[in-house]
């Protein structure tokens, strides 16, 4: 009988068993349907159908493919298209590839011997990597939280008390217990582990254990391990939850938490990692609300200029996530940070760039050449700031030229800092 139509009914019931599966259709009414919406089509609809041109139905038959294509794949394609090029991605989507590749020319039987055996050798070569790429202390890649000078010089001896875990490949019961034989040999002053899975491609039933036992193990030393890599809606978080471990709250502080703590990324982990060893060793340097009059950037100004300045400064209030000004804007003025917290972030990948303090200056760089703002900047809590715009920094020069001449060398030594700071973690990248 399939000889008979040309082998169509045959090959395209597959296809059409997947479409209905993928449409939802899980009952037996779904499979009548589409037999009896294909019987109409080649009886009643073929004089409807004729007139259509090769073009179209190429569309309808691409389109067709494209919502065969599994969630999986769809997924890798998305982390790929996002910039997501790590090795492990681009092997999947090799296998991907070569699969299909084999199914067309050879068919479906050969590309299934073909990718279990290429899933095959991938799962063996997984098992013979180590599972701990790298270690290091936040001493040698620090958070991109700027602090203040006073505040920084505290806690640049602390950050070696900081210790990171990279881990890559997947994280199962035969490496697994690789992260307690890592936890026996940290020093002995150490406060913070931080373990970066984002190089992790699965998380079994067992590797998610050991997670939480390493979590409770390092608490009974009082030692807290935060993850990094593991987004609320991503692979990660989700096996985790799926094998019943517990994220702790944001407001967590006790140190044998109930829940494992998780960031973003990595550059969040090692900044609250940093705060917590500020609060634990030189609680007296956290950041914290400042005085206008105490921020670095009015340093040397008598108390006549500072209340002339600060005629002229405005007050903004900011909710937490509320965007005080956007890339490519205008750069029309410049802020004095007092009190919480604002971020400098790429708007499309939402990647940090840097973090503020209470105290700080920012903005002042587009304000001074005349250039766009060169990324976002974000309120990360309820934060206020004072504004100082180029229309009135303007009469300030000529009305207050010794007060301008000051104001300006505090942004000069505050831009110089800036560069240093920057020159420091491009060397730290290049070693």
């Amino acid at each position: 009988m399939s000889r008979l139509f040309g082998g169509l009914p045959v090959v395209y019931m597959r296809l059409r068993v997947i479409a209905t599966l993928n449409g939802g259709g899980r009952r037996r009414a779904a499979m009548w349907l589409g037999c009896l919406l294909l019987a109409l089509t080649f009886t009643i609809g073929l004089p409807l159908v004729e007139p259509l041109s090769t073009a179209v139905i190429a569309g309808v038959v691409v389109a067709l493919a494209w919502t065969l294509v599994d969630r999986w794949t769809r997924q890798l394609v998305a982390h790929w298209w996002r910039g997501d090029h790590s090795a492990d991605l681009r092997r999947s989507l090799i296998i991907v590839v070569v699969v299909s590749v084999v199914m067309v020319v050879w068919g479906i039987g050969a590309g299934a011997v073909i990718g279990v055996l290429l899933a095959a050798v991938s799962f063996i070569r997984t098992l013979n990597r180590q599972v701990v790429r790298n270690r290091y202390s936040a001493a040698d890649f620090p958070s991109r939280r700027v602090y203040e000078t006073r505040d920084e010089a505290a806690l640049a001896p602390l950050r070696s008390r900081i210790r990171v875990l990279e881990l890559e490949g997947a994280l199962f019961f035969g490496n697994a217990d690789r992260l307690a034989q890592e936890a026996e040999g940290l020093a002995s002053d150490t406060l913070d582990l931080v373990v970066d899975l984002r190089r992790i491609s699965t998380i079994d039933a067992s590797g998610a254990v050991a997670l939480a036992q390493l979590g409770q193990r390092l608490g009974g030393r009082g030692i807290r391990l935060r993850l990094a890599g593991v987004r609320p809606s991503e692979r990660h978080a989700r096996a985790l939850l799926a094998h019943g471990i517990a994220f702790a709250a944001p407001d967590d502080r006790s140190v044998q938490s109930s829940g494992l703590r998780v960031y973003q990324d990595l550059d969040r982990a090692i900044e609250a990692a940093e705060l917590h060893v500020l609060a634990a060793a030189a609680p007296e340097h956290l950041p914290r609300a400042v005085a206008l009059a105490d921020c670095r950037v009015l340093a040397g100004l008598d108390s006549m200029q500072l209340a002339t300045l600060s005629r002229h400064l405005r007050e903004r209030r900011l909710a937490a996530g509320e965007r005080l000004f956007g890339e490519g804007e205008p750069g029309l003025s410049l802020y004095v940070l007092t009190e919480g917290s604002i971020s400098v972030v790429d708007p499309r990948r939402g990647q940090r760039f840097a973090t503020l303090s209470p105290g700080m200056c920012f903005g002042e760089t587009a304000l001074l050449d005349g250039g766009g703002r060169s990324a976002d900047a974000v309120a990360d809590v309820a934060s206020v700031v004072h504004e100082l715009t180029k229309d009135a920094l303007g009469p300030l020069q000529r009305d207050e030229p010794e007060l301008a001449a000051q104001l300006y060398w505090n942004l000069a030594q505050h831009l110089s800092e800036r560069l240093r700071a920057a020159s420091s973690a491009w060397r730290r990248e290049a070693n």
